[in-house]
């Protein structure tokens, strides 16, 4: 157990955030039909997925593209009921997992796709709690609870857009991902 796991215990996400990484491993590999060992990771897989979306939320504040009070309620609501789909995919593919005919390479595809749908779970909740804390941030309630100057607040705002979008295009690469190994999974079991 690694030390996070000690101190968060049951809620502790280090294993879904260790079982997607494990799932970005370059495919052609001897390694990556043998389940008990990772082959050599796919860095340009990663560079997409954890890149690209820093780069396009860099642009985006350098631009000083906001999300503001009405897109984010609206992103809010869209990954609140996009983790509410995913939650029950991920239960109708638990039943896939648990089949035993396939080959090595098809059973392993099926508990990557469940790794990345977990991580991808895990991406919405947390876009959806640091969403509700921007809509409520912005709200005229909330306001005078902060008590800074109208500049901070401007500085705090963006940064905070930038962490939404970079969530929201990481959200959607994954579920790219998701979506290619579930069509992968379709091909073979047909």
């Amino acid at each position: 157990m690694t030390l996070l796991n000690d101190w968060f215990g049951k809620f502790s996400v280090v294993e879904i955030v260790r079982e997607h990484w494990r799932t970005l491993q370059i495919m052609d590999t001897a390694s990556y039909l043998d389940a008990t060992r990772d082959g050599p990771r796919d860095w340009w897989t990663v560079g997409v997925l954890y890149g690209l979306p820093a780069l396009l939320a860099g642009l985006a504040g350098w631009v000083g593209l906001s999300i503001g009070d009405v897109p984010a309620s609206a992103l809010l609501g869209a990954f609140a009921v996009l983790a509410g789909f995913l939650f029950n995919l991920l239960i109708l593919l638990l039943d896939v997992i648990k089949r035993p005919e396939g080959t090595g390479h098809t059973a392993r595809l099926r508990k990557e796709t469940y790794a990345t749908l977990s991580y991808c779970i895990l991406i919405a909740l947390v876009a959806v709690v640091l969403l509700a804390a921007l809509v409520l941030s912005g709200s005229p309630v909330a306001r005078p609870l902060f008590h800074l100057p109208p500049v901070v607040m401007e500085g705090i705002s963006s940064f905070w857009d930038a962490v939404a979008l970079y969530l929201s295009a990481h959200f959607v690469l994954n579920l790219f991902v998701v979506l290619k190994r579930i069509n992968k999974l379709a091909s073979r079991e047909a």
